[in-house]
């Protein structure tokens, strides 16, 4: 105990885990996401990412300086997290498709609208780049979702792993990264990386991805059992569909650095968990019975919503406390 809590007067040692760190460290976990990206669809990754990004970190350069500074323009790299996410949440069609400016202007929307009109960092309620993406796809939905390319070079039309009847990638495929959708899902294994990374250095509780990827995993069986029965092959369907949930569309992507984000989620132990929780089961219902293929964005904005009712029905009794 003596070693877990240091109580003196002032001055204290300031801790190293500045916001800059933390904000700086996330996006270092995840450069191999990038990286996936980058080699699976190519320049127009990288076209998109630095226009999502660029932009986010000139917004919020806007808004808090207007003194052109090199450090002032970096930030605090919240801006950059909030850029490359969003980033990574978009068609990489975009490109080909003259749609670009998208980009920019869903990074404009998640600085300008979601953080800012709230106070800035800290007091925005909802994750920006979530409804960066949320605004994009509501208002240019044929842009957003109507037309998705394979991986490589020779990319041609195709349809998401989610999308009905599409059943033609392997379990390998969806872990490794060859697969049409978002630049961010197309490598489970590149995020899964980037997620023990920032395990690893603390930076997220295991709590909200556990939570979430295993409430997607018991609403996954429950499914096969319903649909299919309980039969021979029961463990096996049920066990391929559980991965196929996990590594197709921005599952894990959402989990490890969307849901986790430290401003949106909840401060308390149990709070995180059952956030998590709320999170995969909100997606799967999506998946399942909704119009939409993906549903991760929403699923996380809506838990944002709820995220001070954790907080405020899950803070830890104080010693001593007796029960009303």
């Amino acid at each position: 105990m003596n070693n877990n809590f240091v109580v003196g007067p002032s001055p204290h040692i300031k801790s190293p885990r500045t916001i800059d760190y933390i904000m700086w460290d996330v996006v270092v976990a995840l450069i191999p996401a990038m990286i996936a990206a980058t080699i699976f669809y190519g320049m127009a990754a990288f076209y998109i990412l630095f226009a999502s990004t660029f932009a986010a970190l000139f917004f919020e350069w806007v808004v808090l300086h207007r003194t052109f500074k090199v450090r002032d323009f970096l930030g605090d790299g919240s801006a950059a997290v909030t850029g490359v996410l969003l980033g990574l949440s978009l068609p990489p069609a975009l490109v080909q498709d003259g749609y670009l400016w998208l980009a920019v202007l869903g990074s404009g929307v998640a600085i300008l609208i979601a953080k800012h009109v709230f106070g800035g960092l800290g007091k925005n309620p909802f994750n920006p780049a979530l409804v960066g993406r949320a605004f994009l796809v509501a208002s240019f939905p044929v842009m957003m979702t109507g037309r998705w390319i394979t991986t490589g070079v020779d990319a041609v039309t195709s349809a998401t792993a989610l999308a009905p009847g599409q059943v033609d990638f392997t379990l390998r495929q969806l872990f490794v990264g060859n697969v049409p959708g978002s630049l961010g899902e197309t490598s489970a294994l590149a995020i899964i990386i980037g997620g023990i990374y920032l395990l690893a250095k603390g930076h997220i509780d295991w709590r909200i991805p556990g939570g979430f990827l295993g409430a997607m995993a018991v609403m996954s069986v429950f499914h096969v059992g319903i649909t299919q029965g309980i039969n021979a092959d029961f463990l096996q369907a049920a066990g391929h569909e559980v991965l196929f949930q996990w590594f197709s569309g921005t599952a894990l992507l959402a989990a490890v650095y969307m849901a986790t984000c430290y401003v949106t989620s909840p401060t308390t132990k149990k709070g995180r968990l059952y956030y998590g929780i709320g999170c995969g089961l909100v997606l799967i219902l999506i998946r399942y019975y909704a119009q939409l293929p993906e549903g991760a964005t929403y699923a996380i904005l809506f838990m944002n919503a709820l995220t001070p009712i954790f907080d405020r029905f899950t803070v830890p009794r104080t010693f001593g406390e007796v029960k009303k």
